[in-house]
């Protein structure tokens, strides 16, 4: 999977967990008053169900800081090597 469609589902999990609008500009978690904790597990359920992936459990926590986490981890995971 290219990068391009890597960030357009990451956008569409963001957004539809938050329920608002989110990209293509990073996000932090600090700057969104939606982003808790338990809407955080809500997001890695929804990105495990987007890309076919389970996220390991002691790597959610990494990811509760923002989207630049998030893209990086899921490039790595389901991207096309270069």
């Amino acid at each position: 999977m290219d990068i391009s469609e890597i960030e357009h589902r990451m956008w569409a999990v963001l957004s539809d967990s938050l329920g608002r609008a989110v990209g293509p500009d990073h996000i932090r978690v600090d700057d969104v008053e939606e982003w808790n904790s338990m809407t955080h597990i809500g997001i890695v359920m929804e990105l495990e169900e987007a890309f076919g992936i389970e996220i390991e459990p002691e790597l959610i926590g990494a990811l509760y800081s923002g989207s630049d986490e998030i893209l990086r981890y899921l490039v790595g995971r389901v991207g096309s090597p270069s």
